[in-house]
C-alpha cells in the first residue's frame, strides 16, 4: 500500500487525502462538504475537503497553541 499524500489546491480551498491511485466509482459523504471516494471494489482512494481552511483552521490551530505552551513551560 502506498503511503498516504496530502495535497492543497488554494484555488479552490480544497485538501485531498490520497490512500491510493485509481478510477474513483463511489463516494460516501461523511459530513457537509468531506467526501470519502473508493475505487470499483471498494477501495479507499481518499478524502476530499472542500472549503477546507476553516476546518483545517480549526484543527490544526489548538495544536500549534498547545505545541507552543509546551515550549514555553520547558523554556
Amino acid at each position: 500500500m502506498p503511503k498516504p499524500r496530502l495535497m492543497y489546491f488554494p484555488d479552490k480551498d480544497i485538501l485531498y487525502l490520497w490512500f491510493a491511485d485509481g478510477k474513483e466509482r463511489a463516494s460516501i459523504e461523511l459530513r457537509p462538504n468531506v467526501t470519502a471516494e473508493y475505487d470499483a471494489k471498494g477501495v479507499l482512494l481518499g478524502i476530499e475537503m472542500l472549503d477546507a481552511s476553516p476546518f483545517v483552521h480549526d484543527l490544526l490551530l489548538p495544536l500549534l497553541e498547545a505545541a507552543q505552551a509546551a515550549t514555553a513551560e520547558t523554556a
